[in-house]
């Protein structure tokens, strides 16, 4: 469902993608890990068309979404839903047009409809109807991001984002946010990529774990490989995030 060939990337002197090559199939979670810096928020800019590498191949869904149209540009980006670190909500408007904007953004929606959706996606976070008439300055931490997740599946993408989206809240909320991602690829299929400083919600989530260091992938392996691994550099990365560094 997503592929990335040989993508290179760089701003100025600073390289930050040298020859990246990625696979994520239909139903499987791949984590990408690494220091801050290191690219992988780039990477999902990247799939979403925000940013266009220097060179190399960027497929979803079989189309090159590095040289394409804006119309099929738009297309692509509708299969795919995006969870941004923070939540990135719109603070001005209630929690049930957070969700709605897409919809009506789209058009051609029933208000119905687009009632009936928003209560399904809540439900699917397991946020109770009441919640849509809720401003975001009136949800915990943990809500925020559940209504983010709902948001990025208002449109049932078939591909879902994360960007560092466990951070910042509690244990429970945390464990919350990965059950729901596993949700989603098990009772959907949905293909995932989740960048993560969290080690544990990683291992929680993850089918297959990349590393970045230097604009490279230095490691791509199992969970069970990432545990197992002597690689200096995920060892390393995995050990100052277990001892709280």
């Amino acid at each position: 469902m997503i592929d990335l060939e040989d993508v290179h990337l760089s701003f100025s002197e600073n390289t930050v993608l040298d020859g990246i090559w990625l696979e994520v199939d239909r139903g499987e979670t791949l984590v990408v890990m690494g220091g801050s810096g290191q690219g992988k928020s780039t990477i999902l800019r990247i799939i979403l068309g925000l940013l266009e590498p220097d060179s190399g191949r960027v497929y979803v869904h079989g189309v090159n979404v590095t040289y394409t149209s804006q119309e099929i540009l738009d297309q692509v980006r509708r299969q795919i839903g995006m969870v941004f670190q923070g939540g990135a909500l719109f603070d001005s408007l209630t929690v049930g047009d957070n969700l709605a904007f897409r919809l009506h953004e789209e058009k051609g929606h029933e208000e119905e409809e687009v009632i009936r959706v928003v209560q399904e996606k809540l439900s699917f976070v397991d946020l109770e109807p009441k919640v849509a008439s809720l401003m975001p300055a009136e949800l915990s931490g943990g809500m925020r991001k559940r209504v983010a997740l709902a948001r990025a599946i208002m449109g049932s993408p078939r591909i879902v984002l994360y960007d560092d989206t466990t951070p910042s809240v509690g244990c429970i909320a945390a464990q919350t946010i990965t059950a729901l991602i596993n949700k989603l690829r098990d009772q959907q299929g949905v293909a995932s990529i989740v960048v993560t400083h969290d080690i544990g919600a990683a291992l929680a989530v993850g089918d297959r774990f990349a590393m970045l260091k230097d604009g490279d992938i230095v490691f791509e392996g199992t969970g069970e490989e990432v545990l197992a691994t002597d690689n200096p550099d995920v060892r390393s990365f995995i050990d100052a995030r277990m001892a709280g560094a």
